[in-house]
């Protein structure tokens, strides 16, 4: 009879170990991409988050494991449909991408950087030595030297 019991004691507490491991398996889990239809593609993630809150580290595998899908097929990500639900009370949270692989085109670099927020930060760039050469913080040869280097960089 002790045997019996000693072997239910071994058997229990490996049962915890057992599902601790299962749970965190289960969160682990690479999400896969599933071809929906033509040139639209699903990849879906739930969170191993505990409690409440956005599953941001989900959202950031499925939108890096997209863009390397696309990458690879020399494309760019373009998102169709993107959906989050928070994780709550005996809930985990999950994310949910639609996306295609669209032709990169002039505005998209190889960086993934677009040619027009280059544009929109070297004017603000622009803008703001002037604004510091007007206020008297810096002289003519520093601006010169500093707006020579901002445009060279385009």
């Amino acid at each position: 009879m002790a045997k019996k019991i000693a072997t239910i004691l071994a058997d229990m507490k490996l049962l915890p170990i057992l599902a601790i491991s299962a749970l965190i398996l289960t969160g682990c889990g690479t999400p896969g991409i599933v071809h929906m239809d033509g040139d639209t593609y699903f990849i879906q993630k739930r969170s191993a988050q505990v409690g409440f809150g956005p599953p941001e580290a989900a959202k950031a595998e499925v939108y890096e494991i997209a863009n390397k899908f696309c990458t690879e097929r020399g494309m760019a990500l373009e998102t169709v449909n993107f959906k989050m639900v928070n994780a709550g009370f005996g809930r985990p949270g999950s994310v949910a991408l639609q996306f295609r692989c669209a032709p990169k085109t002039k505005q998209t670099s190889e960086s993934g950087t677009s040619e027009v927020g280059q544009k929109e930060d070297v004017e603000k760039r622009l803008r703001a030595l002037t604004d510091l050469k007007e206020r008297g913080l810096i002289n003519d040869e520093e601006y010169q030297k500093k707006r020579t280097e901002i445009l060279n960089a385009l």
